[in-house]
């Protein structure tokens, strides 16, 4: 679920979804006018098939755009594809990443609460902060398991 929560972070961070969806309006508007404009693509599902051959820059050659306002409609939107998935390329890059990058702070953070006694004042003041800065769901997480050996602890019963 962290690593679904993480992903979902960077898409907001870095408007994804907004990218997505307009290069998904962008992909069935320059399909249509190609099919509008080109006499060799004679179906929708042409057109379809033709821009998905452009955008993953398969090029099967079955289709090939015969006009000049079609070619001119092919190398924009093959040039939008091509930005396209370098730019998800590069968000799954930054999940892979963060997600890489959060395992061995939190593993840094543990060794050093581990070994507080050994660590100087500022040691100890710089992991508080960090502690500190983290959000309130992470916080959540990292204390439930101190809250269950509480919870597991016999209860003193002297009387």
């Amino acid at each position: 679920m962290k690593e679904i929560s993480l992903f979902a972070l960077i898409l907001k961070q870095t408007k994804t979804v907004r990218f997505l969806l307009s290069f998904a309006a962008v992909f069935v508007i320059c399909s249509l006018l190609l099919w509008l404009t080109d006499p060799g693509l004679k179906t929708w599902g042409d057109a379809i098939w033709y821009s998905f051959m452009l955008v993953t820059t398969i090029g099967f050659g079955d289709l090939t755009a015969a006009t000049l306002t079609s070619r001119l409609i092919s190398v924009f939107l093959g040039l939008y594809g091509v930005l396209a998935i370098g730019f998800i390329c590069g968000v799954g890059a930054s999940w892979l990443y963060e997600k890489v990058r959060g395992s061995e702070s939190v593993a840094l953070m543990l060794s050093q609460l581990e070994h507080l006694e050994d660590l100087s004042d500022d040691q100890v003041q710089d992991l508080s902060d960090r502690i500190a800065s983290l959000p309130s769901s992470a916080k959540m997480q990292s204390t439930k398991p101190a809250a269950d050996r509480q919870k597991k602890a016999p209860a003193n019963t002297a009387q």
